[in-house]
């Protein structure tokens, strides 16, 4: 720690599986594909809620959320990444994000 706060004084971050990526919110509310599939052919209910109860379970979804890099927060503060009726999602909510989807 010492030896990064001495050398270390900016940290770009290039790519999103070091910090998440907001992507990974309506992926895991609702399965990787039902985000786009839809758009080109509809599924049938049952396979659409069988996938989406698979890939919830998939361990990378949870470890590409959004999260805050060694102390630094590389979104915003006040940037929603994901918004209900009663309830917007920051940087800081992506726990409580994973506990309500």
């Amino acid at each position: 720690d010492s030896w990064v706060k001495k050398h270390v004084d900016k940290v770009i971050l290039v790519a999103p599986a070091h910090m998440g990526s907001p992507c990974m919110l309506p992926s895991y509310a609702h399965a990787p594909i039902g985000t786009t599939a839809d758009q080109f052919f509809p599924l049938p209910n049952g396979l659409e809620h069988g996938i989406s109860q698979v890939t919830a379970t998939w361990a990378c979804m949870i470890a590409e959320m959004p999260v805050p890099v060694g102390g630094a927060a590389p979104w915003p503060a006040d940037h929603v990444f994901a918004s209900t009726p009663s309830k917007e999602y920051r940087l800081a909510d992506m726990e409580q994000f994973l506990k309500d989807a």
